[in-house]
């Protein structure tokens, strides 16, 4: 006997359905991977607890979030399918409360801006995991000795602190900040000299230390920072003459 074989008419029809089948099936892959991206779900978890803490009603949280109400995400992972907030912006919405800890659950932020609120209280001391660039508290009511858990952050290099009721001593550790380049302070009621360790903040291009109540004498290492272009110690209590090293600076 010879081997079986399908009649022609049934072959057509066998290969057609085979085609179809191809067909929606490459359809399906497509829309798959046509699925939008959303965002990881313990930091929707983490956004919900920050929300009701602090009182946000414009984060959509049901949905994916990213894009909206002060909130950008990397989305490239997982194929493109996962994202983590990289970047929260919550200026100027008269927020009162204080700093949620929550932000350090989110490991991938880079930015948070939540200068021109009125948050009050202390920084938190878990902020210390956070692996932030860029962080602005300006115009808040945050009061206590210098924050401590900020010199912790070593991957800052722009933090603003200004115009809040910080008070005491500029720490010595301020000096771990070594990949600063924008560092404002101005308008708190520290006291004493500037410390020696800041001198070790070599990348810096903004310095601005303006009202904020220091005293002792202007540091010759200032003149020395060769990256410096923007120096603001008006309004204080330095007394003393200008370091002969202020006289090559660039500002």
């Amino acid at each position: 006997m010879g081997a079986w074989s399908l009649p022609c008419g049934w072959r057509l029809l066998f290969f057609a359905l085979l085609a179809v089948a191809e067909v929606h099936g490459s359809s399906g892959a497509k829309a798959a991977d046509a699925l939008p991206p959303r965002l990881f779900s313990a930091e929707v978890r983490t956004l919900r607890r920050i929300a009701a803490e602090i009182g946000i009603s414009s984060w959509n949280l049901s949905a994916n979030p990213c894009g909206s109400g002060g909130l950008a995400c990397d989305c490239s992972f997982n194929n493109k399918t996962i994202c983590h907030v990289t970047d929260i912006f919550l200026n100027g919405h008269n927020f009162s409360a204080q700093l949620p800890p929550d932000f350090a659950d989110l490991p991938n932020l880079i930015q948070l801006d939540l200068s021109r609120n009125l948050f009050h209280g202390a920084v938190p001391d878990q902020w210390a995991r956070m692996r932030l660039q860029g962080l602005s508290l300006m115009g808040n009511r945050l009061s206590g000795p210098f924050p401590m858990v900020l010199t912790k952050i070593t991957t800052l290099t722009n933090m603003s602190i200004e115009g809040n009721e910080f008070h005491g001593l500029i720490p010595p550790e301020i000096g771990q900040l070594a990949q600063m380049e924008k560092l404002i302070i101005s308008t708190n009621e520290f006291t004493g000299p500037l410390p020696a360790a800041l001198s070790l903040l070599t990348n810096l291009t903004d310095l601005v230390l303006r009202n904020c109540s220091i005293s002792g004498s202007l540091p010759p290492y200032i003149g020395d920072m060769e990256n410096l272009k923007h120096l603001d110690l008006s309004f204080n209590k330095l007394t003393g003459k200008i370091p002969d090293s202020f006289t090559s600076m660039e500002v």
